[in-house]
């Protein structure tokens, strides 16, 4: 091929050192990063110490630094060991706040901790005890009489009254539904506030005289030989037991004394 001479050999040469120029970086691989020298990073180390020089186990210290993105915001916390001792390694120069506390003894801040390059600084705490304050506190004070309430009376039907009442028997339980709060069943039973004879006790001169079987009053007393008829509507009262619904006790006339 014959090599051009003259204007268009100027011209050829110009074109193909261009294309030498885009050719050859593409060929001679990725350009290496510049070596930039990494920042150099200190230790600080300590230990947590009481007043007397005994090292203190388990005491946690806080470390914060003063320039934004040295450290978390939160700080970096280690716990001593059993030599008292802490480490925090890979500080970058700076400024730091450490905080150190212990269980029984007072908390201890130190600020403006330098770390700078070629040197490792070592810091004590000394944690002073906490005081322990002790008071007696006595109180008084007055006790306030019980009150004592007596139970409800009972409805009294006297033997005057019976014999004056319109009642259809000439016996006792039949003025009982005169009693407030005392009604009689269609099945002729007695009830005393809503609960039946079979759950209460009938005396008669304090003789239990009720059916052992079905709780019902076993004992109707004429109203002649009545003397009065007490109805006590307030269950389970101190002086009778074995109940829990309403009591009627019947205490009949004593004895004329003359014989006929």
């Amino acid at each position: 091929m014959p090599i051009p001479t003259g204007p268009r050999a100027s011209s050829a040469l110009r074109t193909a050192v261009t294309l030498m120029a885009f050719v050859l970086p593409a060929t001679a691989g990725p350009t290496p990063a510049p070596d930039f020298p990494l920042p150099q990073t200190q230790d600080l180390n300590g230990e947590t110490v009481g007043e007397k020089g005994e090292r203190i186990a388990g005491a946690v210290c806080t470390l914060t630094a003063t320039r934004h993105g040295d450290l978390p915001e939160e700080g970096l916390s280690v716990t001593t060991g059993e030599n008292g001792q802490f480490h925090f390694p890979g500080l970058v120069p700076g400024t730091y706040n450490l905080y150190c506390a212990a269980v029984g003894h007072v908390p201890v801040a130190k600020s403006a901790i330098e770390v700078a390059q070629g040197r490792t600084p070592f810091i004590q705490v000394v944690l002073p005890i906490e005081s322990v304050v002790r008071e007696n506190v006595e109180v008084r004070g007055q006790v306030e009489a019980t009150s004592q309430q007596a139970a409800a009376p009972p409805a009294t039907v006297s033997a005057r009254q019976l014999q004056t009442l319109p009642l259809v028997q000439q016996k006792f339980k039949a003025a009982l539904p005169l009693v407030p709060g005392v009604v009689r069943t269609p099945d002729g039973k007695i009830n005393i506030k809503g609960i039946g004879e079979s759950q209460g006790v009938l005396l008669v001169d304090s003789a239990e005289t009720v059916d052992p079987v079905t709780g019902a009053f076993a004992i109707d007393v004429p109203i002649d030989a009545v003397e009065s008829v007490n109805v006590y509507k307030t269950a389970y009262r101190a002086e009778f037991g074995r109940f829990s619904g309403g009591l009627t006790s019947v205490e009949t006339k004593p004895p004329a004394g003359q014989f006929h």
